[in-house]
C-alpha cells in the first residue's frame, strides 16, 4: 500500500487533494485498499472500513468494542493482574483479568501532541 502510494505521490489516508486527478487517484487507490483489506484483515476488524474519517466529531459505533478473548489476548493479558499504568485504566479501578471478557469494554485512545 505504502509503495503504491510513494509511486503515485498520493497519500490515501488522512489527506485530502485540491487536485482533481490526485482525487480520482486517492479514490482509485482507496478502493483497491478497501478489498486488500477486506480480503487480508482479520476477522473481528472486517466491516471496519480502511480509509475512515478520522475527524468524526463523536467517533464511530466500532470505537468501543465488547472485550472478546482475541482483543484480551492481544491488548490486555499482559497487564493481568494490574489494576492501572500508564497504559491501561479501568473506571471501576478492576485488575486486569478474563472475567474482563464479555462484560468490559475497550476504548483504544491514540494520544499524541
Amino acid at each position: 500500500m505504502e509503495a503504491l502510494e510513494r509511486t503515485h505521490d498520493v497519500q490515501v489516508w488522512g489527506a485530502f487533494y485540491g487536485d482533481g486527478e490526485k482525487q480520482r487517484i486517492q479514490q482509485e487507490l482507496a478502493a483497491r485498499f478497501q478489498r486488500l483489506w477486506d480480503t487480508h484483515a482479520p476477522e473481528v476488524y472486517k466491516g471496519i472500513p480502511y480509509d475512515r474519517d478520522t475527524y468524526q466529531r463523536n467517533g464511530y459505533e466500532d470505537d468501543a468494542m465488547l472485550v472478546t478473548q482475541e482483543l484480551y489476548d492481544a491488548l490486555l493479558k499482559e497487564y493481568e493482574g494490574q489494576e492501572e499504568s500508564e497504559y491501561h485504566a479501568d473506571l471501576e479501578y478492576e485488575s486486569i483479568s478474563p472475567e474482563m471478557i464479555g462484560r468490559k469494554w475497550l476504548v483504544v485512545v491514540d494520544y499524541h501532541t
